[in-house]
């Protein structure tokens, strides 16, 4: 069995990460959107139908249109 102090250790970790990841995905993140700039740039992709929350940027209508116009 591993000394009591490796064990803490370890738990004290995870703690750490688990409020790092936190402090990120909800306070970090949702600042950096809240700004001016971030809003605009939004917005032009939104204009030029890029659609920020695909997965893959190749399923995109666009990309496609793209990929074959350039052949």
């Amino acid at each position: 069995m591993p000394p009591e102090s490796s064990k803490s250790s370890r738990v004290a970790a995870l703690v750490c990460a688990v409020t790092a990841v936190t402090l990120i995905w909800g306070v970090l993140l949702p600042s950096i959107a809240a700004r001016p700039d971030f809003e605009t740039a939004r917005l032009r992709f939104e204009k030029c139908g890029v659609d920020a929350s695909a997965l893959f940027y190749s399923d995109h209508p666009r990309t496609y249109d793209a990929r074959y116009r350039s052949h």
